[in-house]
C-alpha cells in the first residue's frame, strides 16, 4: 500500500498544479484533496509497523502547529475564507503524517518524487511553448472562465507552466531542481540514472530564471548554497578513500550550475530586467505594511484566515492600485491572521526540521560510508533534498503567497514527511517515541477523515459556485440562477453562492429582455418577460439574497454595493444609500465603491453631490470609471449653458 500511498500523495500535487493553482476558486483544488484522501487511506495500514520508530520531538511539535492552525480556523470571524484555509491545512496534515509513518522506504519515495518530476517535465513543455509563443499563448486550457479573463493577457513574456503565476511556476522548479539535484549527487542509483537527475536538476533551476520570478531565483540561490554546504560537512565528516573524488566532482558540479545559470541569466532579457528592478519599491511594500498594521490589532492570536484582504482595502495608501487577496508574504501575513502564536510555531517547525534534517543527512553518509566505503545513500539523498528545499520556500515565502497555493503548499508539507519519516535522523526526544507515533497516526487519520468530510459537505456546493461564475461570465443569467440554486441546497449559508443567487435575481428581467431582442424576428411568446408580479418578487428575492450575504460576509464591500442596487428597486432609497455608505466605510481608498454611490445619486436627479463623489473617486486607485464620468457630467453642463445662451 505505500506505493498506492506515494501514487495518489503524488498525484494529488499535480492534479492541484493542473488545476491552475486552485488559490482563487476553492472548487479547482478539491480534485486534488480528493487523492490526498485516497492516499491518506492507503498510508494508514503501512503505519502500524512503523510506530515505535518515530522521531518524537518535530513531530510534536507539528502536531501542536497543526492543532493550532485548525483551531484558529473554527473561531474564526469570517468562516467562508476560514474553510478554504482549513481544508488545505488538514490535507497537509494529511499528506505530511501519511508520508512521516507510510512513506520511510526508499523505493516508495522514488515513486513519489519520480511521479513528481515527470509532472515537472510537463510543467517545463508548456512553459517552453509560452517562451517559444511569447505574448500568443498563455494555457492549453482554463477550468474557469473568470480566470482566463483575469490572466490569459498577464504575464505574456514570463513562463509559468500551468500556474497562474510565474512565480508559484519557479517554486516548484526550485524543489524539484534540489531534489534532483540531491539525488543525482548523493542518491545511490546508476550512473545513467545520476546523469538524468543531474540534467533535470540544470533544466528546472534554468526554468526558474527564466520565469524571472525574484523571489524564485534568491531561493534557488539559498538552497543550493545549503545544499553546497551540508554535503562539504557530510563529505568531510564521513570515512571513506572517495572524499577527494566527492570534492572534486562537486567543484566541476558547482562550475556547471554557476556556468549554466549565468548562459541562462544572459539570455532572457525579461529576467535581467526583473533583477535590475530587485532594489527598487513595488506592491508589496505597500501589502507589508498592510500587514503588519493588521497584527497590531491583535498580536497573540491573530484576526483569522482570510481577514487579510478586508484590512488590506482600510489600511491601503493611495498608491495601491491592486485589491490583495493576499500578502505576497506568506511569513506577515501568516503573523496577522495567525498571531504571534501561530508564527513562532511556525518558525519552531521550521526550525526543527532543519535541524534534524542537516543532522540526518550527515549521520546517513557517515554510516553509509562506513559501511559500504561510499558515502552515496539514497535515504541521505531524500533528507537533504528536503532541507534545501525548504530553506528555498523559507526565502521565497518572504516575497510570495506560495503557502495559499494548494499544490505547493502539499508538495511544502511532503518535504517535512520526507525529514520525520527517516528513521535514522536524530533530535530531543520530548516524549515518548512509541506515544508520539500513535498521536501522528491519529492526525494522519484524523486530518484524511476531516478533508473526507468537507468534500463531502461543500464538494457540491463548491462546484455549482463555479459553474455559476463561468454562467455569469459566459452572459448566461438563467444558468447561473440554477447553479447557485442547486448549490445553496447543500450549504444554504455560503455567503458566496447567496450574492450569486442575489445577482442572478437581480439581472434576471433585463437579461430576457436581452435575449428576446436578440431573437431574430422570433415573437415573444408568454413568459419570455416579467410580468410586475413577477419583478417584485424576484427583486424582493434578490434584496433577501444580498441581505443574508451581508450578514453572513459583513466586511465585504461588493455584497453591500449589491445590496444597495437590488434595494433601489424595491423602491427603498434611505436603505440603499445606507448600504452604498457601508460600502464606502469598508474601503474608502479606491474608487470602487465611491463610483456605485455617485451613480446612484446621479440617477436620483442630484447631479452636483454625484459630480464632486466621481471628483473623489477619479483621484483614487480604479477611478477611469469616475474620471470619464464627471467629464461626461462637465460636457453636459457645458452643452446646457451654450443651449441657454442661443
Amino acid at each position: 500500500m505505500r506505493f498506492v500511498a506515494a501514487s495518489f500523495f503524488a498525484l494529488a500535487i499535480v492534479a492541484g498544479q493542473a488545476a491552475h493553482s486552485g488559490a482563487l476558486i476553492p472548487a479547482l483544488a478539491y480534485p486534488a484533496y480528493l487523492l490526498v484522501v485516497v492516499g491518506g487511506m492507503a498510508a494508514l495500514p503501512g503505519a502500524v509497523g512503523v510506530l515505535r520508530d518515530r522521531w518524537s520531538g518535530l513531530s510534536v511539535v507539528m502536531l501542536v502547529f497543526g492543532a493550532y492552525l485548525i483551531w484558529r480556523c473554527t473561531v474564526a470571524p469570517d468562516q467562508a475564507f476560514a474553510m478554504t484555509d482549513a481544508t488545505m491545512i488538514l490535507a497537509c496534515v494529511a499528506v505530511w503524517a501519511g508520508m512521516s509513518l507510510a512513506l520511510t522506504r526508499n523505493d516508495a519515495r522514488f515513486v513519489f518524487i519520480g511521479i513528481l518530476l515527470a509532472a515537472g517535465c510537463g510543467q517545463v513543455a508548456v512553459a517552453v511553448i509560452q517562451m517559444v509563443e511569447s505574448g500568443h499563448f498563455s494555457m492549453p486550457y482554463w477550468l474557469s472562465l473568470d480566470l482566463q479573463n483575469i490572466y490569459s493577457v498577464r504575464f505574456p513574456y514570463r513562463p509559468r507552466g500551468l500556474f497562474l503565476n510565474p512565480n508559484q511556476f519557479a517554486w516548484l522548479m526550485n524543489i524539484l531542481a534540489l531534489m534532483a539535484l540531491s539525488l543525482g549527487v548523493w542518491g545511490r542509483v546508476r550512473i545513467v540514472g545520476r546523469i538524468a537527475l543531474l540534467y533535470l536538476a540544470a533544466v528546472f533551476g534554468a526554468m526558474t530564471i527564466f520565469s524571472a520570478s525574484r523571489g524564485g531565483t534568491m531561493s534557488l540561490l539559498v538552497g543550493f548554497a545549503a545544499f553546497l554546504a551540508l554535503s562539504l560537512r557530510a563529505v568531510f565528516a564521513a570515512h571513506g578513500t572517495r572524499r577527494i573524488l566527492f570534492l572534486c566532482l562537486g567543484g566541476v558540479m558547482l562550475a556547471l550550475c554557476v556556468g549554466a545559470a549565468y548562459a541562462a541569466f544572459s539570455t532572457s532579457w525579461v529576467a535581467q530586467g526583473r533583477i535590475d528592478s530587485l532594489l527598487r519599491a513595488d506592491v508589496r511594500s505597500a501589502f507589508a505594511e498592510e500587514a503588519i498594521r493588521l497584527f497590531q490589532t491583535r498580536p497573540l492570536l491573530g484576526v483569522g484566515p482570510g481577514i487579510y484582504q478586508y484590512a488590506a482595502r482600510l489600511y491601503r495608501t493611495g498608491d495601491v492600485t491592486n485589491d490583495p487577496i493576499f500578502a505576497h508574504d506568506d511569513w506577515l501575513q501568516g503573523l496577522a491572521e495567525y498571531g504571534f502564536v501561530g508564527f513562532g510555531l511556525a518558525v519552531l517547525v521550521l526550525v526543527l526540521a532543519m535541524i534534524a534534517g542537516s543532522k540526518g543527512f550527515t549521520g546517513l553518509v557517515r554510516v553509509a560510508a562506513a559501511e559500504t566505503g561510499s558515502p552515496t545513500s539514497s535515504s541521505a539523498a531524500f533528507v537533504l533534498g528536503a532541507v534545501c528545499g525548504l530553506a528555498a520556500c523559507a526565502v521565497h515565502s518572504n516575497v510570495d503567497f506560495n503557502l495559499h497555493i494548494p499544490a505547493n503548499a502539499l508538495l511544502a508539507a511532503a518535504l517535512f514527511g520526507i525529514i520525520t519519516g527517516t528513521k535514522s535522523v536524530a533530535g530531543m526526544k520530548i516524549a515518548p517515541a512509541r506515544l508520539t507515533g500513535w498521536f501522528t497516526a491519529f492526525a494522519a487519520l484524523a486530518a484524511t477523515a476531516g478533508v473526507a468530510a468537507i468534500l463531502v459537505q461543500r464538494g457540491q456546493a463548491e462546484y455549482r459556485d463555479l459553474e455559476a461564475k463561468n454562467a455569469f461570465a459566459d452572459g448566461n443569467v438563467k444558468r447561473a440562477l440554477m447553479e447557485a440554486e442547486q448549490g445553496l441546497r447543500t450549504a444554504p449559508d455560503d455567503p458566496a453562492l447567496r450574492a450569486l443567487r442575489g445577482r442572478a435575481l437581480f439581472l434576471y428581467d433585463s437579461w430576457l429582455g436581452f435575449q428576446t431582442a436578440a431573437s431574430e424576428g422570433a415573437t415573444a411568446a408568454p413568459g419570455d418577460t416579467l410580468s410586475d408580479a413577477e419583478r417584485e418578487k424576484v427583486n424582493r428575492d434578490s434584496v433577501a439574497e444580498f441581505t443574508r450575504a451581508t450578514i453572513l460576509q459583513p466586511r465585504e464591500r461588493t455584497h453591500h454595493v449589491e445590496l444597495a442596487r437590488s434595494l433601489v428597486e424595491i423602491k427603498e432609497i434611505d436603505l440603499a444609500r445606507e448600504e452604498y455608505l457601508k460600502a464606502i466605510t469598508l474601503d474608502p481608498m479606491q474608487a470602487y465603491s465611491w463610483g456605485a454611490y455617485a451613480d446612484f445619486l446621479l440617477e436620483r436627479g442630484n447631479v452636483p453631490t454625484a459630480r464632486r463623489i466621481y471628483e473623489i473617486a477619479a483621484m483614487l486607485p480604479g477611478g477611469a470609471y469616475a474620471r470619464s464620468q464627471a467629464v461626461d457630467l462637465d460636457n453636459d453642463a457645458a452643452e446646457a449653458k451654450q443651449r441657454e445662451w442661443r
